[in-house]
């Protein structure tokens, strides 16, 4: 008798649940899986810097993209996005492309570390002449 009151119990608890129990909603850095850095550009020249960014299921919206300078020469590029679930998200590819332009202002070399998945960087570098 104690477990059939316990199985029923049970699937009260579990059918009472709301699906605002499940929801979940958080700004998040996502992948650049392509991005395309000019090598080579002359001072004061307008240039663009060419990226992608790409999540893994439909649940993701509102890509977009960050390029910051933290040193004189060293710039970073992420994306980010939203992620907002009730619990189910179809399987399906979001992606957002980006040009950004940019003009180097001094001679040299500059850096762009490129967050292409959250925690793992790779560094390009463009030589303005």
């Amino acid at each position: 008798m104690k477990i059939i009151l316990f199985a029923i119990l049970s699937i009260v608890v579990i059918s009472c649940t709301e699906p605002a129990d499940r929801y979940v909603k958080k700004f998040d850095q996502v992948d650049i899986t392509k991005r395309l850095i000019p090598d080579t550009t002359f001072n004061l020249d307008y240039m663009e810097i060419k990226a992608k960014a790409q999540a893994e299921n439909s649940c993701w919206r509102k890509l977009y993209f960050e390029l910051k300078k933290t040193k004189d020469f060293e710039y970073t590029l992420k994306a980010y996005g939203t992620y907002e679930s009730f619990g189910v998200c179809d399987a399906e590819i979001v992606s957002q492309d980006t040009a950004i332009i940019f003009q180097p202002t001094q001679k040299g070399t500059y850096l762009f570390s490129i967050s292409r998945v959250p925690n793992k960087t790779e560094v390009d570098t463009m030589i303005v002449l």
